[in-house]
């Protein structure tokens, strides 16, 4: 698999959804640390296949058409990040039953969680540390700023009324010096307590990358989510179409 957890989720999800589709059996070559994080319960290994062959996807961020094409005289070996719901949308109650947390993941998230007393929880990734390079700007990658952040509690909060935020984040630091309120709680512990933190909240905001994507995801509430990533006009935009990319029922706010 390529990439890291965000990635490896949609590779996975996007097998799950192909297989399920094409009446295929899923199996996961190569091993992934998503095994060590959810209870999945798919093939790794085969017996020797003949008439193998490969599909590799045109773009990361996009909804492949030609991937109904596939014909059942092959085994197929699926190439890409397939960065699209679309793969997968149709088969979203066994995705769900495959990406249980695993128990000690789960208890470690929920001593973080401070007791909401009745209040809606609000869950937000806050994604910067490589997506701020030099290098990585210039590509088309970009981090959500503070009026993203702000605009995006106040949508919730006059949606819902009472409501506490939990916010996880690679750059804690620059969290806690730039988004200052009574209702919001900041920490990041580990990717993967990090994601299941995300995934037991009501609902989601979601800056840049797949990290906090699937946090929403598996959340499974109302999101929000930085509709300037990526960056227009940059070569990171050419890879996407955002239509593919985010989920028509979510939210995009700048």
């Amino acid at each position: 698999m390529m990439g890291r957890l965000g990635n490896h989720l949609f590779q996975f999800a996007a097998l799950i959804g192909i297989a399920n589709q094409h009446g295929y059996t899923p199996v996961l070559l190569r091993l992934s640390s998503l095994k060590s994080i959810f209870d999945i319960d798919v093939q790794t290994k085969v017996p020797t296949l003949t008439n193998q062959k490969s599909f590799s996807e045109k773009r990361a961020g996009i909804y492949d058409t030609r991937i109904t094409n596939l014909t059942h005289s092959a085994n197929w070996t699926l190439n890409g990040y397939f960065q699209s719901w679309k793969y997968f949308h149709a088969s979203v109650n066994i995705l769900r039953k495959q990406l249980k947390f695993k128990e000690n993941i789960l208890k470690q998230a929920r001593n973080k969680l401070l007791p909401t007393k009745g209040k809606i929880r609000i869950g937000i990734h806050v994604r910067r540390g490589d997506m701020n390079s030099r290098y990585a700007l210039k590509r088309g990658y970009n981090v959500a700023d503070v009026g993203y952040l702000n605009r995006s509690m106040d949508y919730f909060r006059r949606k819902f009324g009472a409501v506490s935020f939990v916010m996880v984040s690679d750059d804690v630091k620059w969290c806690e010096a730039n988004i200052k309120s009574k209702d919001l709680s900041i920490m990041g512990v580990s990717r993967e307590v990090d994601l299941a933190i995300l995934s037991l909240c009501d609902h989601n905001i979601v800056t840049t990358g797949s990290f906090g994507w699937w946090g929403a995801w598996l959340a499974g509430g109302e999101v929000v989510y930085f509709k300037n990533y990526p960056k227009n006009n940059t070569w990171l935009d050419k890879q996407y179409n955002k239509h593919d990319y985010y989920p028509s029922n979510w939210l995009g706010m700048t």
